[in-house]
């Protein structure tokens, strides 16, 4: 095995097979003073050498295979120890002793952190040869993780060799790019789904496709380069930095939206809360006014008629939920424990007149709220022109709903409705709809 050792230029023995018989390293001891030894020495230990004396009292001694200018150097300029490359006296393949002096390229703390790794048993030689070929900062990463043994290591020198041909690879593009005049961004954050679109997928106002490449040069055009792992494969991706503002129309879906459509989808949100605002608190007036109409039994006389007629020609008519309970009751003028199965006719009929009532106003604001479950817009209609002939106004949010029911039931054709594929019985129309969908389709308009 060969292991790399500092040792003292002392314990170095040259080789008298050496073929320089002089040595001039005026220059080399220059060089090493400034900069230090940056290549290891090649030796062997003196007792393996069957011409040496043994001497247990001595320190052990090397004897030098390559290396003896920069010994002789070293003890020129006065080093204390010097990076040797400690060889088995066996033959060792050529691969493996390029690799063992290749650490000695690395620099500083790397180099040291090569040596302890080497000595741990960590790096092998071949690791050393590809960490030696890699930039000190990156080598030095790699050898100062943490428990990173040999495979570990070759996971992190072949990771960071790809990050560094990607790089490599982007520079170049980048400079070819640049030396066109054409402007380099980095890839956009969100690309595709942001402001920036690929020319080649945008429209100009004639509907003609984009050509990047001529294009590419124009104001408002970039182009960032593009090289995904793990090809490395670098390429060119021309955009268009706001296709809204240069007047292109995109041709693949975004989830971009530009400060125009964001401030009037924010103005157009804060028009619906307005108008949802706007609609209770005119329910809350129309309620009052309601109550104030009708909450005698004279004045819910004036619609005994009406009521009747509706019970005998839809009964669901009169159909109340439970939430609705605690307002008929207050309407007219009745405990809630009232048992009306022994209630007198004048009693009886003030109670389904208020029941024909809140149901009316139960169905108005199902209505509005989109709620299409036995909502009925026509119903909602008709309870609006009657509270209107009854001397109540109707507040602006409220004259939209009407605006808007009248719209929709302009599409009616007797008992049809007239559907996008075709009339639909208005059996189907009071019908639960699976997806949610609205009865007056345009109730958002008027602030539901």
């Amino acid at each position: 095995m060969t292991a790399l050792r500092l040792l003292d230029p002392h314990q170095l023995v040259p080789n008298d097979s050496n073929p320089r018989a002089n040595l001039d390293v005026a220059d080399l001891a220059a060089s090493i003073s400034n900069v230090g030894l940056l290549q290891a020495l090649l030796v062997v230990p003196i007792e393996l050498d069957t011409t040496a004396a043994d001497d247990e009292t001595a320190p052990q001694r090397f004897r030098i295979i390559a290396g003896h200018r920069r010994h002789a150097a070293a003890l020129q300029v006065g080093l204390q120890e010097v990076p040797c490359l400690v060889a088995a006296a066996v033959v060792q393949p050529p691969d493996r002793i390029r690799g063992a002096l290749a650490v000695q390229r690395l620099a500083g703390s790397s180099r040291e952190a090569a040596l302890q790794a080497a000595d741990n048993g960590a790096l092998d030689l071949d690791d050393a040869a590809a960490l030696a070929d890699l930039p000190d900062d990156v080598a030095a990463r790699i050898l100062g993780k943490t428990r990173v043994g040999p495979w570990g290591i070759r996971h992190e020198i072949h990771a960071a060799r790809s990050s560094l041909a990607r790089k490599a690879a982007i520079a170049a593009r980048t400079a070819e790019l640049t030396a066109a005049g054409v402007l380099v961004i980095k890839k956009p954050v969100g690309y595709p789904r942001g402001r920036e679109a690929q020319a080649d997928t945008l429209l100009d106002d004639r509907g003609v496709p984009l050509d990047p490449e001529k294009v590419k040069t124009l104001p408002g055009f970039a182009a960032f380069v593009d090289c995904p792992v793990p090809s490395n494969e670098s390429r060119t991706v021309i955009v268009c930095l706001d296709p809204d503002a240069g007047g292109y129309t995109r041709t693949t879906f975004t989830d971009y939206r530009s400060p125009q459509e964001i401030a009037e989808e924010q103005a157009e949100r804060e028009a619906a809360e307005a108008r949802k605002a706007a609609l209770v608190t005119a329910g809350e007036v129309r309620w009052q006014f309601v109550t104030r109409t009708y909450g005698s039994a004279k004045a819910a006389k004036t619609l005994w008629l009406t009521v009747l007629r509706a019970a005998a020609t839809n009964p669901d008519a009169l159909r109340l939920s439970d939430r609705d309970i605690t307002r008929l009751n207050t309407l007219a003028g009745i405990p809630a424990d009232t048992d009306l199965r022994q209630a007198g006719l004048d009693r009886a009929s003030r109670v389904l007149v208020c029941r024909y009532l809140v149901c009316l106003e139960a169905n108005l604001v199902d209505v509005i709220n989109r709620v299409r479950w036995q909502a009925d817009p026509q119903r909602a209609a008709e309870w609006l022109d009657l509270l209107v002939s009854a001397g109540y106004s109707l507040s602006d949010a409220e004259t939209g709903v009407r605006a808007v029911l009248t719209e929709d039931l302009a599409h009616w054709n007797g008992d049809e409705i007239l559907g996008e594929d075709g009339p639909l019985s208005s059996a189907q129309e009071g019908t639960p709809d699976p997806d949610g969908g609205d009865t007056v389709q345009d109730a958002e308009r008027a602030g539901a």
